[in-house]
């Protein structure tokens, strides 16, 4: 991943808002039948808040940062 791309998703995790906290409480630690979750994953230009790729299951929780202008909808995984 190229060097502004972790720093981004650094950042995203560490400024994850109160939804993202307690949606990522509740997936940590495969509690969710075992599903591992990854969290501020990359999937194009884009990040999902929690995907599982062995799954193909991508979990964004709506939040401020989705009020922004320009910013574009992930809707699915390829």
């Amino acid at each position: 991943m190229p060097q502004h791309r972790t720093e981004r998703v650094r950042e995203l995790r560490r400024d994850s808002t109160p939804p993202e906290k307690i949606v990522c409480e509740l997936l940590r630690a495969k509690r969710m039948d075992g599903i591992n979750f990854r969290r501020q994953h990359p999937i194009g230009p884009c990040f999902a808040d929690f995907a599982c790729v062995w799954r193909k299951l991508v979990i964004d929780i709506d939040g401020e940062h989705h009020a922004f202008p320009g910013r574009r909808p992930m809707t699915h995984l390829s």
